[in-house]
Order: structure tokens, then C-alpha cells, then sequence
């Protein structure tokens, strides 16, 4: 993970000193300036005024993992975003477990990073909105528009 977070860094600047104008990137650019063999297949923002964080969370990974057509894909990966911060899960079909990566510096320690059966998805998701987006706890419902986004990525 930290060379990722070197080599991902070296690349925005890079990016920046040769005509980006800003220092963010969408998920289809950041992809491309990569080289990376993954492509955005689904991008999922909340248009609905119900439901809180971890709502959204466990409803829109667990479709993507039980739905019949994605059965045979070995690995699903999620870039999930709440409140401008990005965090990697990763949902292992072989072991049937999931898995957040998070290179974000947290109150007192560093990177992040946390596995869970499939089985306590539901604990896993209360974990992760206590543990990585704790500010989303105190947003009604009405207050998580535009506030998240998953974009669904297949390895091509």
C-alpha cells in the first residue's frame, strides 16, 4: 500500500506540473493517468432522502455481491467515497470475505486496514462508518445527498 501511495502521489504531481488544474481527480481520470487495467462499470450516487450511512453502504455492495449476473467474478472491487474521502473495499468471492483499505491518516494512527466474513457484512459496514466516517453519524438522512458515491471496477 505504500508504494501505491508514493507511485499514486509522484503521478498527481506529475499530472499538476504538466496542465492539470486542480489537484483532485475524478475516478475515470485518476484510472487513466494509472495505466491501469481496471474500468468504472457502475457509478452509484444516493439520490434518496432515506436511510443513513450504513445503509447505504451495506445496500449497495451487498446488490453488486448477490447479484446472479457478477456469480462467476472471483473479486469485486468498490472505491466507496462519503464526505470527499475515498477508501478501497474489496469483496472475495473464493473465501467469501471482505476487506477496506484506507491510506487516509486517522485521528491517532495511520493507513487502515480491516477483514470481515461475509457473514458479518453488516457489522463490517457499522465498523467502517464508525472507524473511517465518523462525521456521517450525525447527518439525517436528508443531509447524506451528494454525500456518497461508489463506483463498482472490473478488472479488465
Amino acid at each position: 500500500m505504500v508504494n501505491a501511495i508514493v507511485d499514486g502521489n509522484a503521478i498527481a504531481d506529475w499530472a499538476f506540473v504538466n496542465g492539470q488544474k486542480s489537484e483532485l481527480f475524478n475516478i475515470p481520470a485518476a484510472l487513466h493517468l494509472l495505466g491501469s487495467n481496471f474500468d468504472e462499470i457502475s457509478y452509484v450516487t444516493t439520490k434518496s432522502q432515506h436511510g443513513d450511512a450504513q445503509s447505504l453502504l451495506y445496500g449497495n455492495i451487498k446488490s453488486a455481491i448477490e447479484h446472479p449476473s457478477l456469480s462467476d467474478w472471483k473479486q469485486l472491487f468498490f472505491l466507496t467515497m462519503f464526505v470527499e474521502r475515498c477508501v478501497l473495499i474489496v469483496y472475495e468471492r473464493d473465501t467469501d470475505s471482505i476487506a477496506i483499505l484506507d491510506s487516509h491518516t486517522h485521528r491517532y494512527f495511520g493507513a487502515l486496514i480491516a477483514v470481515s466474513q461475509h457473514g458479518n457484512f453488516h457489522q463490517f459496514c457499522a465498523f467502517i462508518i464508525r472507524h473511517f466516517f465518523p462525521e456521517t453519524l450525525k447527518l439525517k438522512p436528508a443531509k447524506m445527498v451528494k454525500l456518497f458515491n461508489n463506483f463498482f471496477l472490473k478488472q479488465t
